[in-house]
């Protein structure tokens, strides 16, 4: 496998495929798999929800979807659609269902981050994807996540 540099970057033809499945190949991904790995992540800090002390780790479950093809204007096309496209469409949705989670365009990865104890039971109540989003952010590698898949979902999970 790729090790890590000291900049915390790997390199990429090395670790290509390692936790990627379903031809999503990202930077982020690859960094997360790895700093996880190597015990990088989570990171220490102060929690991002309440600013105490992080005493805790919570684990996110997060779906990365790529954006459509089409960008912001695929929208503007809407009514067009061909049976290919209905064909297409369908497809990825029925495959979307697969056991390992992952399909073309489609990869999940769970995610730790750290929190202080007295805010878990608050953060596990949250359901808004924008703030799910701020508190992954504090994270500059779960921030690239983001910005290179905007249409990801998350979701925190309870402990086992």
């Amino acid at each position: 496998m790729a090790s890590v540099a000291s900049s915390g970057h790997q390199s990429v033809s090395a670790d290509r495929g390692a936790g990627v499945t379903g031809g999503v190949a990202s930077g982020a991904l690859q960094r997360i798999h790895t700093m996880v790995r190597t015990g990088e992540l989570p990171q220490i800090g102060p929690c991002p929800h309440s600013g105490h002390v992080a005493n805790e780790t919570i684990v996110f479950h997060v779906t990365c979807r790529r954006a459509p093809a089409g960008g912001d204007d695929s929208m503007a096309h809407v009514g067009k659609a061909t049976w290919a496209d209905l064909f297409h469409w369908f497809g990825a949705t029925a495959s979307a269902g697969q056991p390992n989670g992952s399909s073309a365009g489609i990869e999940t990865v769970d995610i730790p981050l750290r929190i202080a104890r007295d805010a878990h039971a608050e953060i596990l109540q949250i359901r808004s994807q924008q703030q799910l989003r701020t508190l992954l952010r504090s994270t500059p590698v779960y921030a690239q996540l983001l910005a290179e898949f905007p249409q990801s979902t998350i979701e925190p999970l309870q402990k086992k």
